[in-house]
């Protein structure tokens, strides 16, 4: 009998991803009796700890075969397990699988550089691991022989074989070990995520997707009873959330179906709290089906727009089929009647792109009515991606670096710890160096004060009354404030943006060079920041002083208009301040609610009147904020630096969970 271990390190420490691919390893060999038998599958690895914590409690002599699911979050980690096991046992096989492997276009000089690796095995594991299973047991290794893997000392063996097999559900299958994985997390004050895969196979070849491209793209469904028992063997084991890892969810009629089942658990269990989903690119329809079942059940914390740009030269470089206009108009306007937050998603720096694309990328989903929140990923050139071959490359001129992969939240005093490098693309044949600087600084612009709520009522009513369009808004709020020197507070936050962007196109030391950098007004906080979350964060602390400046900006661009100053001071009064101490008072000179309730009704591209001159006093004592009303607003128990801890963890939050940054809620006001 050989002993395997299956080692799949999460990315973060608290929302905890249950090891789904233990399961799917386990069962490709378990469908064979004679493997069934000869195997013994020990407890998998899956937290995100220093190696000697994670393998204090395996005999390390004993593991005959170390399977390694790398991707960029934990490729380091995973390497660093397997030189102590290989150590412990020279004779354990190490196998490596995940996305990032570099199977496809470098696999000799990838396992050169990893030498302890034995077998790649590339892209799918269904048919190929049982035979290598089979050889490791007789005792053969003539690993050559199968297809689909990439042999240290032999090479390329050949095409993958597809051979998907999905009988039953691997939670129902193994669920002593998953239930006691899920019962260990809730016990240790962490949340148990439960993975669902309905179906596999992209249709889509995107360039910048290690999923397309390459990917096979025929889809196979797991059984949809066995979805139904993944499900409800969530809901019975309190899991927090389940993240649904079909790469087009909604394409399908029974897409659907999971939807109801998934609210129908909750509501008999009280678990899982949240569903996560990669939409899918063309169907509206079935999307707005699955919307209103997960807003109906409480399941939902926004309608994630994954549209990467609206820019049309970038969407061709990237092989990118998006939704038409009026498809997109058309979830707008179910997100406003369902009150469904939209989180627009883009990517950074796309081939084809543009300092002018990326601001028309930015105001095109404004115009659509779907900004109440956006996510920003930098474009990394990934293993196993289109835009990974030379011919892409050598096509595009790409130009890239190689940093630790992007990670929320990157603890100050664990700055490299267990992150990988991953590649970067920051210029190309479309944009320099210095425009990807710029098309950056935008877009933490538009995600600081737009997706943290501090202009969006003032630019939509310019938009919606007085015919000022998002796209001449917002250029003129970046060029003509932001980096301008005369508003000295602005100035000096844009010159440390671009310092640290400077240092990430162009330093040369991987570990002084991160996407993240911590902010400098907190020297208690254990966090480093993205740069909009820098800027949102550097206009909190000092929000006094921003105020300022942004009148007078403001009040000398727009002076003809007769409300300005009145509506500078409804945005501005409704930000959630430091000083807030769950009551405050905002007096009004016009009927800016009934305003803003009906510019969201009218998903914030119609016309507007103006608002009627209504003198009105409002009291707020909201007291928690979020989209399930998940953070206390409050702070004000603390002092110093653990008080403007407290303030920016409760206002600005996680930006992939909110799309009510730093504002009160104008519903939530009461009038006097």
């Amino acid at each position: 009998m050989k002993n395997v271990l299956i080692c799949n390190p999460n990315s973060y420490d608290i929302d905890i991803y249950m090891p789904y691919i233990y399961g799917l390893l386990r069962r490709m060999c378990d469908v064979d009796p004679y493997l069934k038998e000869e195997l013994n599958w020990s407890h998998p690895i899956y937290l995100n700890l220093t190696p000697d914590k994670l393998l204090k409690d395996y005999d390390l002599q004993s593991i005959d075969v170390l399977g390694l699911s790398c991707y960029t979050w934990n490729r380091k980690l995973n390497y660093k397990i397997a030189e102590c096991v290989k150590k412990a046992n020279p004779s354990c096989i190490i196998i490596e699988g995940g996305p990032e492997p570099d199977s496809e276009d470098h696999p000799n000089a990838y396992l050169n550089k990893y030498s302890l690796v034995d077998i790649i095995v590339k892209r799918e594991a269904d048919h190929s691991l049982p035979l290598i299973m089979k050889e490791i047991i007789n005792q053969t290794y003539e690993y050559e022989k199968i297809p689909g893997l990439i042999v240290n000392g032999f090479g390329d063996t050949g095409p993958v074989v597809y051979n998907r097999i999905y009988p039953d559900s691997i939670y129902i299958r193994y669920e002593d070990v998953y239930t006691k994985i899920a019962n260990d997390l809730i016990s240790s004050k962490k949340k148990p995520v439960q993975l669902l895969e309905g179906d596999r196979g992209c249709p889509y070849q995107c360039a910048f997707c290690n999923k397309g491209g390459y990917s096979y793209k025929e889809t196979t469904f797991t059984p949809i009873e066995a979805i139904y028992q993944d499900i409800d063997w969530g809901g019975r084991n309190q899991v927090y959330y389940v993240d649904i890892i079909n790469s087009n969810y909604g394409r399908f009629e029974r897409d659907v179906g999971i939807a109801k089942k998934l609210v129908e658990t909750k509501t008999k269990y009280g678990h899982p709290e949240i569903a996560f989903y990669s939409g899918a690119k063309t169907h509206a329809k079935e999307m707005a089906k699955i919307l209103i079942e997960l807003k109906k059940g409480g399941m939902l914390q926004h309608h994630l727009v994954a549209l990467q740009t609206t820019n049309k030269a970038a969407l061709k470089a990237a092989n990118r089929i998006n939704m038409t206009h009026e498809d997109y108009l058309y979830l707008a306007k179910i997100s406003a009647e369902y009150d469904i937050p939209a989180c627009s998603q883009f990517i950074l720096g796309l081939p084809g792109d543009s300092y002018e694309g990326t601001i028309k990328s930015f105001t095109d989903v404004m115009d659509m009515g779907l900004f109440d929140n956006f996510m920003l990923f930098p474009y990394q050139v990934l293993p196993g991606s289109l835009a990974y071959t030379q011919d892409y490359r050598d096509k595009w001129e790409l130009k890239t670096v190689v940093r630790h992969n992007q990670r929320q939240r990157r603890k100050i005093t664990q700055k490299t710890d267990h992150t990988s490098e991953t590649e970067y693309l920051v210029g190309c044949s479309t944009f320099s160096k210095e425009t990807y600087i710029k098309m950056w600084t935008f877009s933490a612009a538009i995600l600081a004060y737009v997706g943290g709520n501090i202009t969006r009522f003032l630019s939509s009513y310019l938009r919606l009354t007085h015919d000022i369009s998002y796209i001449d808004f917002y250029s003129s709020f970046v060029e003509d404030f932001l980096t301008n020197p005369e508003y000295t507070f602005m100035s000096d936050i844009n010159e440390k943006i671009y310092e640290h962007q400077h240092r990430f196109v162009y330093g040369d030391d991987v570990d002084n060079s991160f996407y993240e950098f911590p902010h400098h007004d907190m020297n208690g906080f254990r966090s480093m920041f993205e740069c909009d979350e820098y800027i949102l964060i550097s206009t909190l602390l000092h929000f006094d002083v921003f105020k300022a400046e942004f009148f007078r900006y403001i009040l000398s661009k727009y002076s003809h208009i007769e409300n300005i100053e009145s509506i500078l001071k409804f945005q501005t009064d409704l930000v959630i301040t430091q000083d807030y101490n769950l009551s405050k008072t905002i007096y009004v000179d016009r009927n800016w609610v009934d305003y803003f309730n009906q510019a969201k009704k009218n998903l914030w591209v119609g016309k507007l009147d103006e608002p009627t001159n209504e003198r009105k006093v409002y009291l707020i004592k909201q007291h928690y904020s979020g989209p399930n009303k998940e953070y206390l607003l409050k702070w004000n128990d603390y002092e110093g630096d653990k008080r403007k801890f407290e303030y920016i963890e409760a206002v600005v939050g996680t930006m992939y969970k909110r799309s009510d940054r730093c504002i009160f809620d104008i519903n939530e006001m009461v009038l006097q």
